[in-house]
């Protein structure tokens, strides 16, 4: 039987129904032999019945197998040429992108989940985050176990001014037996609870708030080959409800090597999302910084506050890097560094207003060794013009 289509391409159907033949003719095949053996050693009268039945059971049971073989696998092909480019689709350019993943990091009470009840609240009533543009208001499911709905999530999301019937929390599960229904826990890898979730909620926005509640017992934060089928799932969910699925975790507790790596858990957690944000102190000033994209430049990094009241507020776009969260508290070589710094900046600055790239361009002291003395020196900060650079001046 022929298995080509002109002469060139191989046809899926035919490849199917050849390979059933086949199948079908080594079963017969089979039967034949074991009957036409079954035939030579039944007239041998000393010949033990047990054991021919055996025989005979062993090669039936081997034939049944062979029918609940897998079905034949072959490539899925697909050409570039087949997709028309797109923009990407932003729910808050540059920092969430629709159909896709993104992660905000920082040690726990640097404000991870006012910064994404900030975002629900925002989005909820048809505002971007932090500029306050308007947009069409989009639902949001949120994930939490450290978090009472009535004691921290309602308050706080009332005081941001949010719209509390479009943010829905998934606080687990419900399996229904009869009249006593049980109540289980989710995970993420929980893909299809996660699917009517969002499909029930359209939510634009999934906040996990920590992943690190929802991984489950047998993935291992730290092994990429544990989280990254977790992540794909994920990715594929996200692509599939065009919505943004923001994961929030812990930084590690030693802060070494380079911002992206500052994160808890695999690195792998860093490379699977599209972009990822830093919340962190400096010199008793909050930020949000933008620590990675594969979309794009990198965004401002912005402000924020935490008043002793529980209020959440922007503070306006800020100079520091997430690098700058690396920094850990300063030892006396450190110091000696910042007195070298204030020296610098006393000099450079004698002559009034400088912009700050212009003062790190002009000594090989580190940006945020540089940053720590103008705190103690308590530089003024401007900018020259509405949005243009910063300038810092001595008071």
């Amino acid at each position: 039987m022929g298995l080509l289509i002109d002469g060139a391409v191989p046809d899926a159907g035919l490849i199917r129904a050849h390979v059933k033949n086949i199948r079908q003719f080594s079963k017969l095949r089979r039967l034949a032999v074991l009957a036409e053996n079954l035939s030579k050693e039944t007239r041998d009268l000393r010949a033990n019945p047990e054991h021919l039945l055996a025989k005979v059971e062993k090669v039936i049971s081997s034939l049944r197998d062979d029918s609940h073989a897998q079905p034949l696998r072959i490539p899925e092909l697909l050409k570039l040429s087949d997709y028309e480019a797109r923009a990407v689709d932003w729910l808050w350019r540059p920092y969430l992108a629709l159909g896709m993943l993104a992660l905000l990091s920082g040690d726990p009470g640097a404000g991870n989940t006012f910064i994404s009840m900030a975002i629900a609240a925002a989005l909820s009533v048809g505002r971007i985050p932090y500029s306050g543009e308007s947009c069409a208001p989009a639902d949001v499911l949120y994930l939490s176990v450290e978090n009472s709905p009535e004691y921290v999530l309602r308050p706080r999301f009332d005081r941001l001014e949010g719209n509390a019937a479009r943010f829905h929390i998934l606080r687990g599960s419900i399996a229904s037996s009869g009249r006593n229904p049980t109540h289980g826990s989710v995970k993420l890898s929980d893909v299809q609870l996660l699917h009517d979730s969002l499909q029930k909620t359209k939510a634009r926005l999934l906040i996990v708030d920590p992943i690190q509640s929802y991984l489950g017992a047998d993935v291992d934060a730290h092994r990429s080959n544990e989280t990254r089928p977790v992540l794909d799932g994920l990715a594929r969910l996200a692509e599939e409800h065009h919505a943004c699925i923001l994961l929030v975790r812990h930084f590690a507790k030693s802060p070494t090597g380079r911002a992206i790596h500052r994160g808890l858990g695999s690195i792998d957690l860093t490379g699977a999302v599209r972009t990822e944000l830093h919340a962190g102190t400096v010199d008793d000033q909050r930020a949000m910084a933008q620590a990675k994209s594969n979309l794009g430049q990198l965004g401002k990094s912005l402000g924020y506050a935490i008043e002793d009241d529980g209020a959440f507020r922007w503070t306006g776009e800020s100079e520091f890097t997430a690098g700058d969260f690396q920094e850990a508290e300063s030892t006396s070589e450190q110091r000696t560094d910042i007195e070298m710094a204030c020296e610098y900046l006393q000099t450079a600055l004698a002559n009034g207003p400088i912009r700050v790239k212009e003062l790190e361009a002009g000594t090989e002291i580190h940006p945020r060794t540089l940053r720590r003395a103008s705190k103690k020196l308590e530089v003024k900060r401007t900018r020259d013009g509405e949005n243009g650079p910063f300038l810092w001046a001595l008071r």
